[in-house]
């Protein structure tokens, strides 16, 4: 896994992305969420387009606490997956971070509360 693929240095960055962001769903189910946000950073910081990290960083920030990080992360994932990526659980995840987030970070930030409407999100 990733301790051989630090190793090697002929591992692709896609390839050692997908094996943080697995790791992280790991430590999700054990609901290890500093651990699950330090492995989507790293995923992420490897390949920016690993939709899977955006959403399990969002899910592990706000988890932790970190509502308006776990809003862009969630923002971004839902921008960037496809209709068959982006389930349930981000839009029910987007409902109650629109509802926790003060009202002055969607005034100050130009952020809006989004809502599934027939296949796209709308403000």
């Amino acid at each position: 896994g990733l301790w051989l693929a630090s190793k090697l240095k002929t591992v692709p960055n896609q390839l050692t992305s997908i094996l943080h962001s697995n790791r992280a769903f790991a430590n999700m189910k054990l609901q290890q969420w500093t651990d699950v946000e330090l492995d989507c950073t790293r995923a992420l910081a490897l390949n920016s387009f690993n939709v899977k990290a955006k959403y399990r960083r969002a899910v592990a920030r706000y988890e932790l606490g970190k509502l308006q990080d776990a809003y862009r992360d969630l923002a971004q994932f839902i921008q960037e997956a496809s209709e068959a990526t982006c389930h349930v659980d981000a839009v029910e995840l987007m409902c109650k971070l629109c509802q926790e987030l003060p009202e002055s970070f969607f005034r100050l930030n130009s952020n809006r509360c989004m809502r599934r409407d027939r296949g796209t999100f709308v403000c």
